[in-house]
């Protein structure tokens, strides 16, 4: 059975918690092509290219806008721009603790993609909950390398 969030609350809690948005992906064919626009449409200038090997992908960041090219046609972000070209992939939101979050949504009945957190850019950890229990959105929960309270 998928989760649907209109029949159950996530969080039935007084205080659930707030997640601030980290970034938002975006699937291009080319970071060195699609770069540009989205310096100017931001103001910001693009971070050096990182490659995340285990993901298939390079990305790149732009402000708050991450842009993943991938290393193959075959991977998951490959299969995702040619289904559609490129588009807008998954929404971040940034936790203090994501395998405690990941448990405390899987137990409110989201789906998940990662069992465990994995390693993500910038030396952080991810986890992703699967499109089919989020209305169609990918989601990823990002735990920075460094506090959130940390300068």
């Amino acid at each position: 059975m998928e989760f649907d969030p209109a029949e159950r609350p996530v969080d039935p809690s007084r205080n659930p918690p707030r997640y601030p948005v980290d970034h938002v992906g975006i699937a291009v064919r080319s970071i060195e092509e699609s770069a540009p626009l989205f310096e100017i449409l931001t103001g910001e200038r693009a971070s050096p290219r990182q490659s995340l090997p285990e993901h298939g992908i390079d990305v790149c960041f732009i402000g708050s806008v991450e842009l993943l090219e991938p290393h193959d046609r075959g991977g998951a972000v490959g299969r995702f721009l040619q289904a559609g070209g490129s588009r807008l992939h998954h929404v971040a939101f940034r936790v203090e603790n994501v395998r405690g979050e990941l448990d405390r949504l899987v137990a409110a009945g989201f789906r998940s993609i990662d069992r465990a957190p994995r390693p993500g850019a910038h030396g952080g950890l991810v986890a992703f909950l699967h499109p089919r229990g989020t209305g169609g959105a990918l989601v990823e929960l990002v735990e920075p390398a460094r506090p959130l309270s940390a300068p």
